[in-house]
């Protein structure tokens, strides 16, 4: 391929890929073959390596291979992918690098972008699913928000009570009930609020229930109160004067709230 020709390479271009160790692989041009592009790498300073060779990841700088070769996820695609200093390229990368004389930059071209950007989107769709999932129970967080005071406080908040049960035997065990206080905000504007409780009778608790007292959002003052009153209820100390440990009921069968520590907003 003339445009690969060597015989009137710049010093530029035999530097090109200096520092460069290339592992080759996937369904290629037709007209690239071993010997081609071996020379191609080198003649511009780099270290080429078949892949049919044994590897020494240690030395690779980039895996070059097509999308489909990178989506079979072979061992050698998954080795390179366990090490992230690695750059996995396609084919063009390389190829236009030596086409414009440059080396250019790797995120166009990249696999790794790919990857990332193909997790990011499911980690999307997985959450609006479960934002969609929670709308009938709770409230759909692809909605709202946790709501934050202007101290940036925020209104998600953990009641515990550890209730100890005995076996036949009369082995002792203590299991942790815990609720998850939470006023959300709406994202829209005019801004909405929800305040919903999630209560889990243990750690490994796998069906959770929720409270939620309004069946639609309402303003701040009143889903506020809601939020301060169920507090009440469950540790038998006003909000207001939840800092003030001497005034939480430690019977047993109250909640308890441990405020934020090490300078974090309290509210």
């Amino acid at each position: 391929m003339a445009r690969y020709k060597s015989r009137d390479l710049t010093k530029r271009e035999k530097s090109l890929f200096s520092h460069f160790t290339i592992l080759v692989m996937g369904n290629l041009p037709s007209d690239w073959n071993e010997a081609s592009i071996n020379r191609w790498i080198t003649l511009r300073g780099g270290t080429y390596i078949r892949e049919s060779r044994e590897v020494d990841w240690r030395a690779v700088t980039h895996l070059v291979c097509d999308e489909k070769e990178f989506d079979r996820r072979g061992l050698k695609v998954k080795e390179a992918l366990k090490i992230a200093r690695i750059n996995i390229v396609a084919i063009e990368w390389l190829e236009f690098s030596m086409i414009n004389k440059k080396v250019l930059p790797i995120r166009e071209y990249s696999f790794r972008e790919k990857l990332k950007k193909e997790r990011e989107e499911e980690r999307r769709v997985k959450e609006v699913a479960k934002g969609n999932e929670l709308a009938g129970r709770a409230v759909n967080t692809n909605f709202y928000c946790v709501y934050y005071d202007g101290s940036h406080f925020r209104y998600q908040i953990e009641l515990t009570r550890d209730i100890i049960s005995s076996n036949e035997t009369d082995e002792k065990s203590t299991e942790r009930e815990k609720y998850i206080l939470t006023l959300h905000e709406s994202i829209a504007i005019p801004r909405l609020y929800w305040f919903v409780a999630k209560f889990s009778k243990s750690k490994h608790d796998s069906q959770p229930k929720y409270y939620r007292p309004s069946d639609t959002p309402g303003l701040f003052e009143q889903e506020f109160e809601l939020f301060k009153s169920f507090f009440r209820i469950k540790t038998g100390t006003p909000w207001e004067r939840r800092l003030m440990k001497k005034t939480q009921v430690t019977d047993g069968s109250s909640f308890q709230y441990s405020p934020p520590t090490g300078g974090k907003p309290v509210g």
